[in-house]
């Protein structure tokens, strides 16, 4: 009888995790996986429930982890009533905690999950995002500037996903972070 072995598991899911940021779920191939894991096919579907099962793994927590944080986030910000200016570098720390913990899985989830069950990832961060700028305009937004709030919110987070992308080292990317936040968010009930 042979056992799975926590290497062999842990190199199946890297040699994944680059495939699908590479290629993506659909165009990303269990031959590719197991041949960079240098392991014969059926070996990786003793690790994982296919394609599916690899992907769930490794994109899973993070499709859930990312939302409760930013949720969290604005629960804290909203029962404290802190302050925009407060807000800004807490928002950009934790986006960067969260970059540097699982940077690859949340592009793989922004870029590489169509027609998958992950796929409304940036949706659920967009509507995120929209709530934020709701709860920080002074007064509440009627409908045009609600379809506004949204198309802010869109460009938002794919500027952060091409932000996260870029490869900017951690210091300049934490820069950028807070011109992004400040940009988007400062005095927006002005701007819109």
């Amino acid at each position: 009888m042979q056992y799975k072995k926590e290497n062999v598991r842990n190199n199946i899911l890297e040699m994944g995790k680059a495939e699908f940021l590479k290629n993506g779920f659909r165009c990303g191939k269990i031959r590719s996986i197991a041949d960079r894991a240098k392991v014969p096919v059926g070996n990786l579907y003793r690790y994982f429930d296919g394609k599916m099962g690899l992907l769930s793994t490794i994109v899973g927590p993070v499709y859930d982890e990312v939302p409760s944080t930013v949720d969290k986030l604005a629960k804290l910000f909203i029962s404290q009533k802190i302050s925009f200016e407060e807000v800004t570098p807490v928002l950009a720390a934790s986006a960067l905690e969260l970059f540097d913990r699982c940077g690859a899985e949340i592009l793989i989830l922004a870029y590489g999950c169509e027609d998958t069950p992950y796929a409304d990832f940036t949706d659920k961060l967009v509507s995120m995002v929209s709530k934020m700028i709701v709860f920080y305009m002074k007064a509440p937004p009627d409908e045009d500037r609600l379809e506004f709030v949204d198309i802010i919110s869109k460009s938002f987070v794919a500027t952060l996903f091409s932000l996260l992308k870029s490869g900017y080292e951690r210091s300049k990317l934490s820069e950028l972070l807070n011109k992004l936040i400040l940009f988007t968010f400062k005095d927006i009930d002005n701007r819109i």
